[in-house]
């Protein structure tokens, strides 16, 4: 039975996501800067770089939702296909809905430079953008995978872990008492 915890996860989620988020736009407005400075605001090399970087945060923002994710299960012994399912279920739609506003944005911005919303280059901008969303948003997805392997092994790792730790205790404890008998009967012998 799956124990993921929507509540859970929101909660160590979204204060990280602010932060991200303001990040992200700090290192969004020295672009614009950068662009608006040289007169190439709005030319084919500002969007260029804005959807670079905009994709590296997409990355950035899936990688904090799965990385959320796995420290809001912390403490289960192992992330079953039910938690997977429905963690996965969540992220398509947080990925979804960060994509819909990157388009979004991408064709205001494309019309507040004087091109039109129906003209062709704001059109097919738009599905070349999506697209490489799309293509990022698989591929990061994907470490999910390897993460719940990494979580659940190292669970499992530290469950055997702890079970061992009092018998290494022991065994320095018994080689100790197990010397200091020989080391007594010896002397025992002797004085004898």
């Amino acid at each position: 039975m799956g124990s993921y915890n929507r509540d859970g996860f929101s909660d160590k989620f979204n204060p990280k996501k602010y932060e991200l988020e303001k990040v992200q736009s700090a290192e969004l407005r020295v672009l614009i800067e950068k662009h608006k400075s040289a007169g190439m605001l709005g030319s084919s090399a500002f969007y260029d770089q804005r959807m670079e970087m905009r994709k590296k945060h997409f990355r950035d923002f899936i990688e904090l939702a799965i990385n959320s994710f796995i420290g809001s299960i912390y403490n289960k012994t192992k992330i079953d296909d039910e938690d997977k399912n429905a963690f996965e279920k969540e992220l398509s739609e947080i990925a979804t809905s960060f994509i819909e506003r990157e388009i979004n944005s991408l064709k205001a911005v494309m019309v507040s430079y004087g091109n039109l919303m129906d003209s062709t280059v704001v059109i097919e901008s738009a599905k070349a953008y999506e697209k490489q969303l799309a293509t990022v948003k698989t591929d990061t997805i994907k470490l999910l995978s390897g993460k719940i392997a990494k979580h659940n092994s190292r669970e499992f790792s530290s469950a055997n872990a702890k079970k061992e730790s009092p018998w290494k205790k022991y065994i320095a404890l018994i080689i100790i008492g197990t010397i200091m008998t020989v080391i007594c009967a010896t002397i025992l012998y002797l004085i004898l």
